[in-house]
C-alpha cells in the first residue's frame, strides 16, 4: 500500500518519440500530455498497487517510479518496488495511515520535508482512489481492445516518450518545491476545510476521461508485455535481430524487431495459446513415455507389489518397499485403465490388481486399520507413520480398483478406510499413536484438509450418493486457516483457530504444496459453482504462491521458503522438486481452462518450458525428481522413498485431458 510522491504539478517535460510512435500514440486514443498524465498516475506506483490490474505483479516490472529513499543519488528506480506494512492493525486500512505516519521525518518516506502528516496521508489515499478509478472505467475499456504492436513497443521507451523524464521532474521537485506546488501551481497548507477544497479541485483534475484512458493504456501495456511475456527476454532478442536491421529502418521507425518481423512474436500478442497443440503432443508422448518406463521396470512377479527404487535407467537399487507409492501407483494404473482409451488394456488393470491385493495382505492392520510406511519385499512392517497418509493412499487404491473391476471388496475396503479416516481428523489424532507430551500445541496441518478434500473426491467416483458434505465443509474452513496476512501468503502450519504460530515452523511456506492444495479447492468450487472460493483458490493459492515461490534467477519454483525472509532450516530449501512444478502446471492450466484468462496460461507455458529442459529425461523416460538451485541435477534416481509413479503420470493425465477439451472446442 504505498505511494511515495503527490500529485504535483509538471513542469513542460519535453518528450521526442519518433513520427510512427506519435502516429500510434494518436491512433491510440493517448492525449497530447500523455507522458505528464501517466507519470502521475505511476511515478508512486508499488507492486501492491499493480496487484489491482495484475495480481500476479512483482518487483520485475520495468515500470518507473520516484524512489522513495530521498537521499540517494538515483532519484528514480526503474520498477515499482514492494511498499509493505504491518499487520498490527485489524485493517488495511488503519495499516497503511500506520505506515506512513510512522515514516514521518525519515528522508526514506518519499516525500521531501515540506509535507504535513495529513498531507502525506491525502497523497497516498488519492493515489489508491485513482488507481481504484482507473480500473473501474477505463482499464476494462482499453483492456477489452488492447493497444497495437506499435504503441506497446513505443510505451516500452519510457526515455525516449517522455514518461521517465515526467517522472524524475517529480523527483526532483520533493527536494526544490517550496511550498509543494499542484499543477505548477502553489496550493495552500492542508489546515481547514477551505485549503481542502482547492486540493480537492487540483486533484480531480487527473480524474478526467483522456488522463484516465492515458494512465489505462499504459497500464494495459505493463500487463501485456510484463505479465504475459515475463518469461521472454524482449532487450536480449532485439539486440540480436537488431544487428541484423538495416541502421537507417531502425533508426527511422524507432521500433524493436517485433514490429518489423511480420512472422516474429508481436509485444501485445499474447503467444501462449497458439502453442496448445504443442502442449498436448509433447504431454501425450511424455505420458506413454513415463507409463513404459514403470511397467518395464518397477513390477515385482515373485512377491507382489512393485519395486518403488529405480535407477535413471529402471535398475532396482533397493527391495525395501514404500507404502504411499505402492499404493499411488496401484490408483495410477486403475486410474489409466478407466480415463484414458489407450490405457485399457486388461494386464495393466491386472498389475493393478496384484498391487491392491499385495496392499490388503500385507501393509494394514486387520484391528486397528493403519498402515505401514515402509516393509520388505515380501511384505513385512519396517516402520509405521503417526499420520494417516498412508491410509489416504490405501483408501484411494483400493476405491479406483474397485471403481475399474467392479469387485465390491476393493469398494468396501475404501468406504471402511474412510470411516477410520474421519474418525482420525474427528478426534485430533487419536489413535494414531500420537504422544501428547507437555510442549505439544495443537496445529492445523494444510496436509490434513487437503488430503480429505481428495478421499471425499475420490469416493464419489464409485458412488455419488456418498455424503460427506459436513466434512467438506469442514475440510474447506480448514484449509482457508492457511491463508494468512490479508491473502498475501499461504502458511503450512497454523494454531487451530488459525492464527500464526512463532518459529521458523510457524513461518514456513511451500510453494508447490499450496499451490496443489488450490487446484483441489478449485475442482470443488467449479463442481459446486462457488465463486468466491474460485477467486480465492486462484489468487491466494496459485497466485501468490507462484510468484513469492519461483526463482526469478534460475527459475524453477523453491521448495521451501520462510514468509519473513529468514533463511528456511530445511537443508533442501532452495532445491528444485519435480512434484511441485508437477501440480502448478496442472492448477494453471485448470485455472486457464475454468476463467479463460490468458495469464494462467502463460504461467503454464512458464512452468512447462522450465520443467521440460530441467527435469524431463527423454531417453530413458520418466523425470528427474532432484534440482539443485542452479537447475542441475542433483540425484539422478527416478523413483525412491517419496518419488514414485504418481505426480508425474497425474500430471501428464489430467493435463492431457485438459488440453484435448480445450483443443476440441477451439476447433
Amino acid at each position: 500500500m504505498l505511494l511515495l510522491a503527490f500529485v504535483v504539478g509538471f513542469a513542460a517535460v519535453s518528450a521526442e518519440p519518433s513520427q510512427i510512435c506519435r502516429e500510434a500514440f494518436y491512433k491510440s486514443g493517448l492525449s497530447t500530455n500523455y507522458n505528464e498524465t501517466i507519470a502521475h498516475a505511476v511515478h508512486s506506483m508499488s507492486v501492491e498497487g499493480l496487484r489491482l490490474f495484475d495480481p500476479m505483479a512483482s518487483e520485475q516490472n520495468k515500470i518507473p517510479t520516484v524512489n522513495q529513499d530521498l537521499s540517494q543519488d538515483q532519484k528514480v528506480l526503474n520498477y515499482a518496488p514492494h511498499f509493505h506494512t504491518s499487520t498490527d492493525f485489524a485493517t488495511s486500512t488503519m495499516n497503511m495511515i500506520d505506515k506512513i505516519l510512522s515514516t514521518v521525518g525519515n528522508s526514506k518516506d518519499g516525500l521531501g520535508p515540506h509535507w504535513s502528516s495529513v498531507e502525506r496521508i491525502a497523497h497516498v489515499f488519492h493515489m489508491w482512489d485513482l488507481w481504484q478509478k482507473i480500473y473501474e472505467t477505463s482499464w476494462q475499456e482499453v483492456l477489452a481492445s488492447p493497444p497495437e504492436a506499435p504503441t506497446c513497443v513505443c510505451l516500452r521507451d519510457t526515455r525516449a516518450n517522455g514518461i521517465k523524464a515526467a517522472v524524475e521532474w517529480v523527483a526532483n521537485h520533493y527536494e526544490t518545491g517550496t511550498p509543494i506546488t499542484l499543477l505548477n501551481r502553489p496550493i495552500p497548507k492542508l489546515t481547514d476545510a477551505q485549503a481542502w477544497s482547492v486540493w480537492k479541485d487540483r486533484l480531480l483534475h487527473y480524474y478526467t476521461p483522456a488522463a484516465l484512458h492515458d494512465a489505462a493504456v499504459y497500464l494495459v501495456y505493463y500487463e501485456i508485455i510484463h505479465s504475459y511475456l515475463y518469461s521472454f527476454d524482449l532487450a536480449l532478442y532485439y539486440t540480436d535481430i537488431s544487428t541484423r536491421l538495416p541502421v537507417a529502418a531502425r533508426d527511422l521507425l524507432h521500433l524493436d524487431y517485433l514490429t518489423l518481423y511480420g512472422n516474429a512474436p508481436r509485444p501485445c500478442d499474447r503467444m501462449s495459446e497458439s502453442r496448445l497443440q504443442e502442449f498436448y503432443d509433447s504431454i501425450r508422448a511424455d505420458l506413454d513415455r513415463t507409463v513404459k518406463f514403470w511397467r518395464q521396470h518397477s513390477r515385482d512377479p515373485e512377491c507382489g507389489g512393485f519395486f518403488n527404487c529405480l535407477s535413471k535407467d529402471g535398475k532396482v537399487y533397493d527391495e525395501i518397499k514404500h507404502v504411499w507409492l505402492q499404493a499411488r501407483q496401484v490408483w495410477m494404473y486403475a486410474r489409466l485403465y478407466n480415463d484414458v482409451e489407450r490405457f485399457r488394456d486388461e494386464d495393466l488393470l491386472q498389475e493393478a490388481v496384484r498391487g491392491a491385493e499385495f496392499l490388503m495382505q500385507n501393509v494394514r492392520d486387520p484391528n486397528t486399520y493403519k498402515c505401514s510406511l515402509v516393509v520388505t519385499r515380501d511384505g513385512k512392517a519396517i516402520k509405521i507413520q503417526r499420520s494417516l497418509f498412508s491410509e489416504c493412499f490405501y483408501l484411494m487404491a483400493m476405491s479406483e480398483v474397485g471403481r475399474a473391476t467392479g469387485v465390491e471388496k476393493y469398494k468396501k475396503e475404501a468406504i471402511t478406510m474412510m470411516e477410520k479416516i474421519t474418525g482420525w481428523i474427528q478426534s485430533h489424532g487419536e489413535g494414531l499413536g500420537i504422544d501428547k507430551l507437555p510442549g505439544h500445541r495443537p496445529i492445523s496441518s494444510l496436509a490434513i484438509p487437503m488430503m480429505t478434500l481428495c478421499v471425499i473426491e475420490q469416493l464419489k467416483t464409485i458412488d455419488p450418493s456418498l455424503n460427506y458434505d459436513d466434512l467438506t465443509d469442514w475440510a474447506i474452513k480448514d484449509a482457508m486457516k492457511h491463508v494468512q496476512r490479508e491473502g498475501t501468503v499461504i502458511l503450512e502450519t497454523t494454531t487451530n483457530d488459525g492464527k500464526e504460530m512463532g518459529g521458523s515452523a510457524g513461518r514456513l511456506m511451500l510453494p508447490g504444496h499450496s499451490i496443489e492444495a488450490g487446484w483441489f479447492l478449485l475442482r470443488h468450487a467449479t463442481r459446486s459453482g462457488d465463486q468466491a472460493l474460485k477467486q480465492t483458490a486462484i489468487q491466494s493459492f496459485m497466485e501468490r504462491p507462484f510468484e513469492y515461490g519461483w526463482d526469478k534467477q534460475h527459475g524453477g519454483l523453491y521448495y521451501f521458503l520462510d514468509v519473513d525472509g529468514w533463511s528456511p532450516v530445511q537443508l533442501e530449501w532452495d532445491m528444485k522438486l519435480w512434484w511441485a512444478h508437477n501440480e502448478a502446471l496442472i492448477a494453471f492450466l485448470m485455472a486457464y481452462k475454468e476463467t479463460k484468462d490468458k495469464r494462467h496460461l502463460d504461467r503454464f507455458a512458464q512452468i512447462f518450458d522450465y520443467s521440460y529442459s530441467h527435469f524431463v529425461d527423454e531417453e530413458n523416460g520418466e523425470w528427474f525428481g532432484y534440482l539443485r538451485k542452479d537447475g542441475s541435477v542433483s540425484m539422478d534416481f527416478k523413483g525412491g522413498p517419496w518419488k514414485g509413479c504418481f505426480h508425474v503420470p497425474r500430471y501428464l493425465m489430467m493435463c492431457e485431458q485438459m488440453l484435448k477439451e480445450l483443443l476440441d472446442k477451439k476447433n
